[in-house]
């Protein structure tokens, strides 16, 4: 169409279309000369507004940041109406946090809070924002943390919070603190994360004495991917509840199966204890 009518009042639509779909299949060489050629042509355009949003994600694509931001910031700047200029604020986001310019993004994720807190995956950059910054200034990050908790509870975002607190509770030996967030994490339908939060949970009850329930969250089965290491490890903590509590039987049948040479020294005497014992 293009080709045969390149004087249609509609050829600005129908090349900014064209760009998109080059955009969509990964051609993106092809979509940036679609683009600028708007840009050269017909300057005053209605869809040079969206120009500079592709333009913006075209270059993002191909790590070039410095133009990309330069594309977006005009974009933002526009005051007609322009139609992604919610998805325009995210990327900023996206781009400012990969060249660790916080600052920039923190100016961004403000204006997300102000203006666009009621739409869809914000919660997302505000927690990609977070964890960025918690190691530097966790009481910074955890204001944002509280945002996700309190507006989106029950998001897959507020149950990586609650993974990330339960984290920072485990490695700081807090393991009454750290349990009831990783049981909220694994209560949701998040799969990331499982086998390691699945692990530290029985590691959090073993440490603190719960014996018991080491045995009952092992008994239900549900037991999500782990490592190798975890995969070899839980047996171990298995059998070790096992003879805390004095079911020496049950510690040999753990470990019947298990060979014996890679054990450590307690877990091989807990073994051979448990083989005398149950006779």
């Amino acid at each position: 169409y293009a080709a045969l009518f390149p004087y249609d009042l509609k050829i600005d639509e129908v090349n900014f279309y064209r760009a998109r779909i080059f955009l969509d299949k990964g051609e993106t060489e092809k979509a940036v000369e679609i683009f600028e050629s708007i840009k050269r042509d017909n300057p005053f355009s209605k869809f040079l507004n969206e120009s500079d949003y592709y333009l913006g994600l075209v270059n993002y694509k191909k790590n070039r940041f410095s133009e990309a931001i330069t594309h977006l910031n005009r974009y933002l700047a526009r005051k007609d109406q322009v139609v992604n200029r919610y998805e325009a604020v995210k990327l900023l986001i996206e781009i400012y946090l990969a060249n660790d310019d916080i600052a920039a993004a923190e100016k961004q994720i403000k204006i997300l809070l102000n203006q666009y807190i009621t739409y869809k995956n914000v919660e997302e950059s505000i927690y990609n924002f977070a964890m960025k910054i918690n190691e530097k200034r966790p009481a910074s990050a955890g204001k944002y943390f509280s945002v996700i908790l309190n507006r989106f509870p029950e998001s897959d975002y507020a149950m990586l919070v609650n993974l990330h607190y339960g984290n920072e509770a485990f490695n700081s030996g807090n393991y009454s603190k750290a349990i009831p967030y990783y049981e909220k994490f694994l209560n949701s339908n998040v799969s990331r994360y499982r086998g390691m939060a699945f692990y530290n949970l029985l590691k959090a009850h073993f440490n603190i004495s719960n014996y018991d329930k080491v045995l009952e969250i092992i008994g239900k089965g549900k037991i999500p991917p782990l490592d190798e290491t975890q995969w070899r490890e839980i047996p171990l903590i298995h059998a070790r509840s096992y003879y805390k509590l004095e079911q020496y039987d049950q510690v040999y049948m753990v470990l019947k199966w298990e060979n014996i040479a890679p054990l450590s020294d307690d877990d091989a005497y807990m073994f051979v204890d448990s083989t005398i014992r149950t006779g």
